[in-house]
Formats: C-alpha cells, structure tokens, sequence
C-alpha cells in the first residue's frame, strides 16, 4: 500500500468538504491504483523510480483527483455543506437540549426520593456542595465537552477554524450568562432546582472570565491541530 504517499491528497480532499469515511474509501482506492500501475510499468522493463514516477503521472495531479470526487455531491458531509449552522447555531441547541435534560431528570429524582427526602435534613455544607458540583458539572463540564466534541469533528474535517472558533465563543458566551442551581436541604421543603439567565455590572467580569476560560481550552488545541495539518500536507503532483 502506498496511501503515505497521498497524505496531501487526503488532507485536500477532507478540506474540499469530503466527508472522512470517503476520503479513507476514496485514497485507498487510488493508492491501489497506483501500486497496479506501478507493477505494470515494471512488469514492462521500467525501472522501480520510473515505474513510480510514471504512475504518478498517470494517474493526475492532486488537484484533478480532488476535483473528481468534489464534484458528487453525494460525498459531501453535511458539516461541510453547511458549517455556519452546523457549528455555531448545534454546539447551543445542543447544550440547552442537554440542560433541559439535566433539570427534567433532576425533577424526576426528585419525585422519586420525595419521601425520602422529607425524613432527613443535610447539613448547609453539604447542600452548598451539592449546588457547587451541579454547577460545575453543567456549567463548565457540559459546555466544555460539548464544544470539544464540535471542534475535534471540525478538525477532523479540516473546516477552516473560524466557523468551529465562533461556535465555541458562543457556546461558551452561552454558558457563562446562564445560572443554575440546586439546592437540596430535606425536612418540609427538601429542595429546589432554578434556572436562569442574566449579566450585570457586577457580574460580566466573572463571566468573560468563565466564558474565555472555556473558549481558550477548545480553540487552542483545535488551532494547534489545524496548523500541524496544513505543515504536514505537502502538496505533489
């Protein structure tokens, strides 16, 4: 096999939008082309460089083979087609849908330990810890997994970096300006779960702060990852 040799293929073919599993199909398919043309050109008396170099040429430039797959839509992902959506307007979708989740099961626990709960009584320590790890859970680890995610399957669909960077800086925006808490205490009134979204004078620094420190954990590696790619595509051909 010699898919090495079409390593800037490949990364052309993933940024023309080519979705991942066809560019694996698509540059082994014409890696074992090549290998056959190859064989033939020194089953004919070329030699080894010249079979390879002759093979090369037969098969076309990088530019021409990406241009034959870029042209059936069919090959396209979606996240391709459509990155401004698919990576700013998801990645927030997803997260309210995920928090809208977290509540409702919350709600549901909650009926469900009822009794429970109304036969014993936590001490402040603990339900300010309760409430601190629900917050930290869906107000950092959530947002931060969830933009992760978006920006790792960005980057392994090389889209330019600044739709998937807009994307986490809102998602992120999103996150710091929400407030969540979940205060379970016991007795006659065991707890409760309130939502909300705000920002004041007070409270923006704090905020930028949250906001940026969850951007900064995703676009960084994501950009790194980028810059790595493009050093490491060499084109030919």
């Amino acid at each position: 096999m010699a898919e090495g040799q079409f390593q800037a293929l490949r990364e052309a073919l993933l940024r023309a939008g080519i979705a991942p599993r066809h560019v694996c199909r698509a540059v082994g398919e014409i890696s074992d082309h090549y290998e056959v043309l190859v064989a033939a050109a020194i089953a004919g008396g070329a030699e080894d460089h010249e079979a390879r170099l002759a093979a090369r040429d037969l098969l076309g430039s990088d530019s021409a083979l990406v241009s034959r797959y870029a042209d059936q839509p069919e090959l396209h992902a979606w996240p391709s087609r459509f990155p401004a959506a698919w990576f700013t307007l998801l990645p927030m979708l997803g997260f309210l849908a995920a928090l809208a989740a977290a509540f409702a099961a919350i709600v549901l626990l909650g009926d469900h330990w009822s009794a429970a709960l109304h036969r014993i009584q936590l001490r402040r320590e603990v339900t300010l810890r309760i409430d601190l790890a629900v917050r930290i859970l869906l107000l950092w680890v959530l947002p931060l997994l969830l933009a992760a995610g978006f920006a790792m399957q960005a980057w392994r669909r090389r889209i330019a970096p600044a739709w998937p960077g807009a994307g986490v800086l809102l998602l992120s925006a999103l996150a710091a300006v929400l407030n969540v808490g979940l205060k379970i205490t016991g007795g006659a009134v065991p707890g409760e779960a309130s939502a909300g979204m705000g920002i004041s004078a007070d409270t923006w620094p704090g905020q930028a702060a949250h906001a940026l420190v969850i951007a900064a954990a995703v676009v960084g590696p994501l950009w790194l990852a980028a810059r790595r790619a493009r050093r490491s595509a060499i084109p030919s051909g």
